[in-house]
């Protein structure tokens, strides 16, 4: 049987841009920065600033929340491709070969 390509739907390219690693950058560079702050201000004054939680928490805690941000945007791109490519709009139900379910 003949397949006419004439008839076939254009290609769909995604719109989809990864994150901007200078918006990132700036996000961490504010992360840290509010981190510095409330460190400074809500450390008590009886405990030494010379702990490492002190610094932990000044630049540890900010970093590792900023970390999670960017995975969970980075984990959002193939998604919204995955939805994009099915073409309807409807999330796409991705199934194991094998696992006996449809």
């Amino acid at each position: 049987m003949p397949v006419n390509f004439l008839d076939l739907p254009e290609p769909i390219e995604p719109d989809i841009k990864p994150p901007s690693p200078v918006v990132w950058a700036v996000l961490l560079v504010v992360a840290i920065a509010i981190g510095i702050a409330l460190t400074l201000s809500h450390w008590p004054n009886d405990r030494s600033s010379q702990c490492w939680q002190f610094h932990t928490w000044m630049i540890g805690v900010p970093s590792i929340c900023w970390c999670v941000l960017l995975a969970g945007r980075n984990q959002d791109v193939p998604g919204e491709i995955l939805n994009l490519l099915k073409g309807d709009g409807s999330p796409l139900k991705l199934t194991t070969a094998g696992d006996g379910r449809s």
